[in-house]
């Protein structure tokens, strides 16, 4: 996956904030059931963070890629780096 952003800037509860190193995001958000390309969405974080913390100072929407690969393509790049 890809993300449009690596980082956010958040405000909070202090104590709260000095303990979040990632928002961890559940798997189900990307269905690619049936998907034969790259898959685009917008993604709301805003579920994902503590109650007491909130985006700050930009949007809360980050633009996720899930970049799809054929499964012959797949097998070879795992191939390639058995090989390394």
């Amino acid at each position: 996956l890809e993300l449009s952003q690596d980082t956010i800037t958040v405000k909070g509860v202090k104590d709260v904030i000095d303990e979040l190193e990632a928002v961890e995001l559940p798997a189900k958000l990307v269905d690619l059931t049936g998907a034969a390309e790259d898959v685009q969405f917008e993604l709301d974080i805003t579920p994902y963070l503590p109650d007491t913390v909130v985006v700050y100072g930009e949007s809360p929407l980050i633009l996720v890629t899930a970049h799809v690969i054929s499964e012959a393509e797949f097998r070879e790049r795992i191939e390639n780096q058995d090989n390394e």
